[in-house]
């Protein structure tokens, strides 16, 4: 069965990437997260990833209209097979979904909200409450494996 992981690097206690803008000062801003899938194994405290496991990697502070997402794969997954899905608290793959992380320097880029949503959240990447972005390392057990997530922002609170 699947869990659901709040993802805090305990070497640096990162939590959910960084870069927030102060309040009022920056309107455009990018927040990113590099993930070690090995490394997250043993931050978060589980035995082993199970395939559809949920990493929340990134805070979406609310009233925040996402521009994109971008997916790199640093280092490949550790099993021809396996797949990152990309997406929020709402959508475990509304940003992407299905990326083989089966090959190095692998970049995917997302302008539009997979499933749209309605005119108050989320429609067209609008996220009216906070929220996170979140990876599931899908269909089969990731061992290994390096990814990348940068969101592009704009704050309009």
């Amino acid at each position: 069965m699947a869990t659901t992981y709040d993802y805090i690097e305990t070497t640096t206690d990162q939590h959910y990437g960084a870069g927030f803008p102060v309040a009022g000062q920056d309107k455009f801003f990018v927040l990113s997260r590099t993930v070690n899938v090995a490394t997250a194994l043993t931050d978060v405290g589980a035995s082993a990833w199970v395939a559809n496991d949920v990493l929340k990697i990134i805070d979406i502070p609310a009233r925040t209209l996402i521009i994109g997402v971008s997916i790199t794969i640093d280092t490949v997954a550790g099993t021809a097979s396996s797949t990152l899905d990309i997406g929020d608290g709402d959508d475990p793959n509304g940003w992407q979904d299905g990326i083989p992380a089966t090959t190095a320097a692998t970049d995917v880029f997302s302008l539009t909200y997979a499933n749209g949503g309605s005119i108050t959240d989320k429609d067209n990447g609008y996220y009216i409450t906070a929220d996170t972005i979140d990876a599931v390392l899908a269909d089969v057990v990731w061992t290994t494996g390096i990814f990348t997530v940068r969101v592009a922002c704009v704050d309009l609170s």
